[in-house]
């Protein structure tokens, strides 16, 4: 848009007219400034969004990724300026190997997002249509698709022998701080998953955590496998109220609290393995969660819908603008995204291995059963989406 703008200014003096009508002299004074070529364009507020799988692998001995078949994600689907649009799957679990994750084996992607646009952004982050089941499809109505049914013999009520169901309903194990976890039904796999969201700290910032276990974050005894460490994403304290958003902010040096470092989830010490699971139950900070949690950050599947904000601070000179319950409240503290800086995403999604208990069936023989065998056949499936504001 031109906004030009002239401005002349001007002084005449004008002689005296004799009484006899001769004309005296004709003097000027003038002065003149110019302001032209006024311009003006839109800045751009966009976002680019490429997604790569970085590993899937198993504890079974063999630290080689364990997956088969073609993987479905076009890696540039969503690398070019847009302002909205469906990008990639990440994960994608039937590409490991052919029967879905197994305990001890982790699924890895990542999401690199750009600020591709000439402005300064604010970024966040939603979780939307987390959903989860067992295998058997029965908790929920709109679940996940669970791959296969659960055992027949899990919950104790087939009668695989003559005396009945070998395996007892409500068996539980003691599992982190002494909390019985079940060890027979078929339930839901969101209990038993783990999940961390790591951003790796483009444009300065450093590790940010945008979900999972902070283990930077100490907020008392230092335990098995980090439990007592910071929650990530942190309450923001951002919001004014009013619209029924929830929002929070990543761990680390860009807010002063936290390491922003993530759990490990692909470390033998968080993902257990035959030799040495872990706790069932363990690493409840970086739990997945049930369909029905309630909302909150104590689970992946609490921080689903659009009412919750994660923020991710850039690594800008500039603050947000932002300062509208619309979008979370005022977000003027909250440092932004330069324009052309990049972050990259790491999901890493785990089953840990939780071992085995012996149990005794009607025969009263002995055995040994795998502690996530309920787990059998569940499923999850969950949405990613991003966007930038000023």
């Amino acid at each position: 848009m031109r906004l030009p703008r002239k401005l002349l200014f001007g002084m005449m003096g004008i002689g005296v007219v004799s009484m006899l009508g001769s004309v005296g002299t004709l003097a000027a004074f003038t002065a003149s400034s110019d302001n032209p070529s006024n311009d003006f364009s839109a800045g751009t507020l966009q976002l680019t969004d490429t997604t790569g799988f970085t590993s899937a692998a198993t504890s079974f001995g063999s630290a080689a990724a364990n997956r088969s078949g073609t993987d479905p994600r076009n890696l540039s689907e969503c690398s070019t300026i847009a302002i909205a649009q469906t990008c990639s799957t990440l994960i994608k679990s039937v590409n490991v190997s052919t029967d879905g994750i197994q305990p001890g084996q982790y699924l890895q992607a990542t999401v690199a997002l750009t600020n591709g646009g000439t402005l300064p952004a604010t970024i966040a982050m939603q979780v939307q249509n987390a959903k989860t089941n067992n295998g058997n499809n029965s908790l929920y109505g709109s679940g996940a698709a669970g791959y296969s049914p659960c055992p027949s013999d899990i919950a104790g009520v087939s009668s695989p022998g003559s005396s009945g169901a070998q395996l007892t309903a409500g068996a539980t194990k003691a599992g982190y701080q002494g909390a019985p976890v079940p060890i027979t039904g078929c339930l839901d796999i969101g209990k038993a998953l783990r999940i961390t969201i790591q951003d790796g700290g483009g444009g300065g910032t450093g590790p940010q955590c945008l979900f999972g276990n902070d283990t930077g974050g100490t907020l008392g005894a230092t335990s098995t496998n980090g439990n007592d460490h910071l929650q990530a994403p942190l309450t923001s304290g951002f919001s004014v109220g009013g619209t029924g958003l929830s929002t929070y902010v990543a761990t680390g040096s860009k807010v002063g609290v936290g390491s922003g470092a993530c759990d490990d989830l692909s470390g033998s010490a968080v993902l257990g393995s035959i030799s040495t699971p872990v706790l069932p139950g363990a690493n409840p900070k970086d739990q997945f969660g049930i369909q029905t949690a309630t909302a909150g950050n104590s689970s992946f599947t609490a921080l689903s819908g659009i009412t919750s904000l994660i923020f991710v601070p850039g690594g800008g000179t500039t603050t947000s603008l932002i300062n509208s319950p619309t979008y979370g409240g005022n977000l003027r503290s909250l440092p932004q995204w330069a324009a052309g800086e990049s972050h990259t995403f790491t999901v890493t999604l785990a089953l840990p291995n939780t071992g085995t208990t012996q149990l005794t069936d009607h025969n009263h023989d002995k055995y040994y059963v795998g502690n996530d065998n309920p787990y059998q056949g569940g499923a999850v499936s969950f949405d990613l989406y991003w966007f930038a504001i000023q």
